[in-house]
């Protein structure tokens, strides 16, 4: 107990003796030590938890600042003598942090929604900057690399600036992402991008930067735009096997075709760059349609005419495209076979054709034997011309159509052009002055493939004799494909009563009282019931 040093009466509740203060139980007047809980009978304004020192030499006095008892550390506010629950405290050589029960925090702790720090497992200061996260038996620590921030402590998430270099952080679990990596639009909304953070070197001194300019690891090539860090999808260099060429995986690209230092090259499906090859472009590499093209002793895609197998080819300035059934006036910058603006023929090879006359989807041609000179002396009509490989259908009064000339529309646009001023006629089949409407697709088929087609009707020509097949919605439909009716007034399981060819754009060209047209798909009414029930369907050529 104690005595009150004037009055010698004993003291009760708190008292300040000396500089420290201490508390004395009220009723019996013992010394209390220990953890005490101020409440109001003891601190009206203020109730708080305190320490008071059990040791001899200071027996009973408050105690402030951090302290070990029973082998934890706790932190008592310094003036109060609180005991600090979680929350962040400066102590000398940083912060710690003291969880619900006032005890310090050492490892990985969550000290606020999604807010993880690490405090050191020694002096529990907290860390800051990069930090490796061992997995361990007794620890919750994951194995990973993240990064603290410096003022706060806090693990990074999603993109962040670290000096003068970009890094990525996971979301969620703030591992720092190293080798390629997608930045979708929960990372980057308004530009989404494939990038390369660096796979080599220390936290700190290298790993996991964004990286630019052309990048090799583990025997992958990439390319990364300076500035934005954006992976190129394909990505070519000179080696000592000549030209190759990275797609955005980093491996060697194989089957397509690339651009360099303004040529168009071709990358083999063994990885090597095609030289002195003729390439057929398929639609997947070639999205304006097939072509074939020529590549060169360089590589280099060939324009202008070339003899390949003692043949004379030519391939389209531009497009690469080779010439094939076509009738074409070659400039003379592009003419080796004469040195001067001439016509010439070339035929479904490609090759220059030197028999005296030849015929192209009904157009006629005499052709001088000793130098494949040509003159056309039978024309489809003027408004359907092939221009460059691509054919140019614009009847007076319809929309201009377009298409390659060795695509399946472009050569169906050339068929149908021959009989174009043809009159509607029911039954007309063979005739290209008289069709009806399955006269008119099926002779525009025939012509344009070589094919044999015969039906008496629509129904006969798509269901009985199986020449087309359904496809599974309008939205399957593509340039060539047909679009077919039934009429308002009979089920599609009896009778299909009108046929046309789709063209694209929701158009199709068909034959109708009026001639032959080009209009939407949707417009049709078959028979005058209002608009009529249409159905996709394709011929496999």
């Amino acid at each position: 107990v104690y005595y009150d040093t004037k009055t010698g009466i004993m003291a009760y509740g708190q008292r300040q003796i000396g500089n420290d203060w201490y508390c004395f139980e009220r009723g019996s007047g013992r010394m209390i030590t220990g953890f005490f809980y101020l409440d109001k009978n003891y601190q009206p304004d203020d109730p708080k938890l305190v320490y008071y020192s059990p040791k001899q030499e200071n027996r009973g006095a408050m105690l402030y600042g951090l302290q070990e008892i029973n082998g934890k550390k706790y932190y008592l506010m310094p003036g109060s003598g609180t005991k600090a629950v979680n929350k962040l405290v400066d102590v000398t050589g940083g912060k710690i942090y003291l969880d619900g029960n006032g005890v310090m925090v050492t490892g990985e702790k969550e000290t606020g929604p999604n807010q993880w720090r690490f405090f050191d497992y020694n002096t529990g200061l907290m860390k800051t900057g990069f930090h490796d996260l061992k997995k361990t038996a007794d620890k919750t620590d994951r194995d990973k690399t993240v990064y603290y921030d410096t003022k706060t402590g806090i693990m990074a998430y999603g993109q962040r600036q670290i000096g003068n270099d970009w890094y990525c952080f996971e979301r969620g679990s703030g591992r720092m992402i190293t080798g390629k990596f997608y930045l979708d639009k929960n990372y980057q909304p308004n530009d989404p991008k494939w990038v390369y953070y660096e796979t080599t070197g220390k936290p700190g001194s290298g790993l996991g930067k964004m990286l630019y300019g052309e990048i090799e690891r583990d025997s992958k090539v990439f390319y990364a735009a300076p500035g934005s860090g954006k992976l190129k999808n394909k990505y070519a260099r000179v080696e000592k096997d000549g030209f190759a060429v990275y797609n955005q995986n980093g491996d060697r690209a194989v089957n397509t075709q690339f651009e360099y230092q303004g040529g168009w090259y071709f990358m083999d499906r063994n990885g090597q760059v095609a030289k002195n090859k003729l390439v057929k472009l398929t639609k997947d590499l070639e999205p304006q349609g097939e072509k074939t093209v020529y590549y060169g002793s360089d590589g280099k895609m060939v324009y202008g005419t070339r003899k390949i197998d003692n043949n004379w080819k030519y391939f389209h300035p531009g497009s690469g495209a080779m010439a094939v059934n076509e009738f074409v006036n070659i400039k003379k910058a592009y003419n080796s076979i004469h040195n001067e603006d001439q016509n010439y023929v070339f035929d479904k090879n490609g090759n220059l054709v030197y028999q005296a006359e030849y015929e192209i989807n009904g157009s006629k041609f005499k052709i001088d034997p000793a130098t494949g000179k040509a003159k056309q002396i039978s024309t489809r009509p003027s408004w359907c011309k092939i221009v460059n490989g691509q054919v140019i259908f614009d009847p007076p009064g319809y929309p201009t159509l377009y298409a390659g000339a060795n695509t399946k529309l472009g050569k169906l646009l050339l068929s149908a052009s021959e009989h174009w001023g043809a009159q509607f006629s029911s039954g007309g089949r063979d005739n290209d002055k008289y069709l009806d409407c399955i006269g008119f697709v099926m002779r525009t088929f025939n012509k344009a493939f070589d094919l044999h087609m015969n039906a008496a009707n629509v129904h006969e020509f798509v269901t009985q004799k199986g020449y087309a097949y359904m496809l599974p919605s309008v939205s399957s439909l593509v340039p060539g494909d047909l679009v077919v009716y039934c009429g308002t007034w009979t089920p599609v399981t009896t009778r299909f009563t009108h046929s046309s060819i789709y063209v694209g754009n929701g158009m199709i060209m068909y034959m109708a009282q009026g001639g032959c047209q080009i209009g939407s798909m949707y417009d049709i009414a078959y028979h005058y019931g209002g608009p009529a029930p249409r159905y996709p369907m394709r011929l496999p050529v």
